[in-house]
């Protein structure tokens, strides 16, 4: 098919100039106006700009094994989690940002989540980049978990939708509360019966267990092998999430813990396994 007029121009202004001056989320939008480009996104040099944006070099060599800057990205963007996009409780209080990470102070309901959406099919190992102190304080119950679970697609509103739930959220924020009312458990109910739990794994420490890693510097601490996989799930009405927490709610003050981010290492399939899948 002919290009005509904008898309006239040389390969080398639509894919490397002009991205030059785009975010990326405007990117996803240029491309959207054209087949051409959207065939042909991979080689776009804001790939190369937003790898040096968002991640550092360290990150980075999570995926020096892929061939493109494309390729690189997209890794990192579905199987890693930075700190920054973790959600910490008590985190303003308790934590501190330090040498790209965070350090956690005091607390006694420690708790860090990730969750990746758009993790390829396949078999990862989940893990934890974390350092202990050389004399941490009550983290000799931490738990590491990776859950794979189903979430429902919520449908989008239409117009008329959205402006009945407004009408009715303002009928609510104007009749009178009752101080002695106690909160409903019918939204935490209608979220959990939303989403399905396919599978999980976990890394329970003990005090042994702790010993091994409090040298006070950055470790890699790993679950047992998760599986994503889609091929029984109905993609329009479902999604695949893989949740990731350090966790223990014990009432107890801990301290000696920092943190910097989560990923999935992809598990290479051997000869062994491929034999066995085709024997299924």
């Amino acid at each position: 098919m002919e290009r005509k007029g904008f898309f006239k121009l040389p390969f080398q202004i639509l894919f490397y100039e002009i991205p030059k001056y785009l975010e990326l989320k405007d990117y996803i939008s240029y491309i959207s106006t054209c087949k051409y480009l959207k065939d042909n996104l991979e080689h776009s040099n804001i790939w190369k700009k937003e790898l040096k944006k968002k991640y550092t070099e360290e990150e980075i060599l999570f995926a020096q094994n892929e061939n493109s800057y494309y390729e690189k990205f997209k890794k990192l963007a579905t199987q890693t989690i930075n700190y920054h996009d973790c959600n910490v409780a008590h985190r303003e209080n308790y934590w501190q940002e330090k040498n790209d990470g965070l350090t956690l102070v005091n607390v006694c309901w420690l708790h860090v989540i990730g969750e990746l959406e758009n993790v390829p099919d396949g078999r990862y190992v989940p893990e934890f980049k974390v350092k202990f102190a050389k004399r941490p304080l009550g983290l000799t119950r931490l738990l590491f978990k990776a859950t794979v679970y189903e979430k429902r697609i919520e449908p989008k509103a239409t117009p008329e939708e959205d402006n009945n739930n407004n009408s009715q959220e303002q009928e609510q924020t104007t009749q009178p509360r009752d101080e002695n009312e106690q909160p409903t458990e019918s939204s935490s109910s209608d979220a959990s019966s939303e989403n399905r739990e396919i599978m999980s794994t976990e890394n329970q420490f003990k005090s042994t267990t702790l010993n091994l890693y409090k040298n006070a510097e950055w470790r890699i601490v790993e679950c047992p092998e998760i599986k994503v996989d889609r091929s029984n799930i109905d993609p329009t009405n479902t999604k695949i999430i893989v949740k990731l927490e350090i966790r223990d709610t014990n009432g107890y003050w801990k301290n000696g813990l920092s943190f910097r981010g989560m990923r999935l290492r992809k598990v290479i399939p051997s000869n062994s396994d491929t034999e066995t899948s085709e024997e299924e």
